[in-house]
């Protein structure tokens, strides 16, 4: 490999063309006509405009990015998370060109990319699965989530907790899957277990580096994530990984049942948004394992150190969840020994709408969980994003300096309360009395987690 065009945008792609030049390759950037002012379109060594202001028009458009990739002259693609990092069409068509596909095989991305080939594979190889069926199947017992086969940034959920609700939760997750995902727009659903935590394990090909806490989330996105998680699952991770044969990077997820046991969620098989805690736990380069990987490369070796834990800062208004982009006219970043951000935003930038509202993310290591918690609040007041936009920024501060979040004790629906209100003050001040007033369901019997990562 020479050249790497780099599918995405944001600061997913910024951290991958940081990534090539380190392991002396260049990077090929692409940006929609709103995306020209972001701060990875400058550092990327060559960058060319897929003129349009939708998604579809531009990063998830096979051929036009195909057609940069010759124009450029680069001999690799590497997709990123989202937009067609799970289309095996994709994968196909770029080594139908002759490039090198950074990722799984094609094959592997048709199969565990499909959520729902993925539960039979992962059934099939001895593992925990959710009761669950095809939407033309209806549910004896709720609540159920509808899901995507093809779904990834919680697109394509809906959560239906009674049966005179299934037939419109699954047209309106089935409008949002076609939009979202159309090579694969078909839907399923699973049974939906409250209380549960959500743990995933970062596989490289079929080794196991660790297993992360993703359960503070709101809508089915994850809003706070950290390494290690409090339970091991990585076990029965390689188990299904050596049971396909994978290869590249991938993440196994699983529900962590409030009966202590863990079943199978889904697969991605790609890079993760939270990937930047496993690299700070573990001291590796995930998109450079890529790279090896991709280049046939022998693997290193790895030890766990400390903890790390990563909040996502989005253009979003926490009262509603509606994205609010606008103009960011003054921004400060936090900066200090065990402090990391990944930003995909500029001062003076104009937001576009309609992409990816994530800003960045900011990360903390420490040697205890406790003292990365810590880190990561102070970071997160010294953080500044001021303008036309709104961000999460305040709901974050809260979540992270909760009495639930200290001690460890949460689950998907942790920060699923009421946030109703006519200004972010007050949305600051419900999520903060969640800690005090027993809105927030940490699960009794979770005391083992402060144990765990004590």
């Amino acid at each position: 490999m020479h050249k790497v065009l780099i599918a995405n945008r944001g600061e997913i792609a910024a951290r991958l063309i940081l990534a090539c030049r380190e392991h002396n390759l260049l990077a090929v950037a692409v940006y929609a006509t709103p995306d020209a002012d972001a701060p990875y379109v400058a550092l990327a060594d060559e960058a060319y405009e897929l003129p349009g202001d939708t998604p579809t028009a531009t990063y998830l458009d096979a051929a036009a990015l195909l057609a940069v990739a010759t124009a450029s002259g680069a001999d690799a693609v590497h997709p990123g998370y989202g937009f067609l990092s799970e289309d095996a069409g994709f994968a196909e068509a770029v080594g139908a060109a002759g490039l090198t596909w950074i990722g799984p095989p094609a094959a592997l991305i048709a199969l565990m990319g499909d959520k729902w080939r993925a539960r039979e594979a992962a059934a099939a190889a001895g593992l925990p699965v959710l009761a669950g069926g095809p939407v033309d199947q209806l549910p004896t017992q709720y609540p159920i989530m509808i899901k995507a086969t093809g779904g990834g940034g919680g697109l394509g959920l809906r959560r239906v907790d009674r049966a005179e609700d299934f037939e419109a939760a699954v047209a309106a997750a089935g409008a949002q899957a076609a939009q979202a995902f159309r090579a694969n727009p078909g839907l399923y659903w699973e049974a939906f277990l409250p209380g549960a935590r959500h743990v995933e394990v970062q596989l490289v090909s079929e080794r196991a580096m660790g297993v992360r806490e993703c359960s503070v989330q709101r809508r089915f996105q994850k809003l706070v994530e950290e390494c290690p998680a409090p339970v091991d699952v990585a076990a029965l991770a390689e188990q299904l990984a050596r049971a396909v044969g994978y290869r590249s990077l991938g993440t196994v997820e699983f529900l962590w049942t409030v009966d202590g046991g863990p079943v199978f969620l889904e697969m991605n098989t790609r890079l993760q948004v939270e990937h930047p805690v496993t690299e700070l736990v573990y001291g590796v380069d995930l998109p450079g394992l890529q790279l090896a990987i991709a280049a046939g490369q022998a693997l290193p070796s790895w030890e766990p150190r400390g903890h790390a834990i990563e909040a996502r800062i989005y253009a979003e208004d926490p009262t509603t969840g509606a994205p609010a982009a606008g103009r960011i006219d003054h921004l400060r970043w936090p900066s200090g020994p065990w402090i990391r951000v990944d930003a995909g935003v500029n001062e003076g930038q104009e937001l576009p709408t309609g992409f990816d509202a994530l800003l960045a993310k900011v990360i903390a290591w420490g040697p205890t969980r406790e003292m990365a918690r810590r880190r990561l609040l102070l970071a997160l007041d010294r953080t500044e994003i001021v303008g036309t936009l709104v961000t999460n920024l305040a709901h974050l501060r809260a979540v992270v300096g909760s009495a639930a979040f200290v001690a460890g004790e949460v689950d998907t629906q942790t920060v699923a309360v009421p946030l109703a209100g006519p200004s972010l003050a007050e949305a600051e001040r419900a999520v903060a009395a969640c800690t005090t007033t027993g809105l927030v369901e940490a699960a009794t019997g979770h005391n083992w987690a402060r144990r765990a990562w004590r």
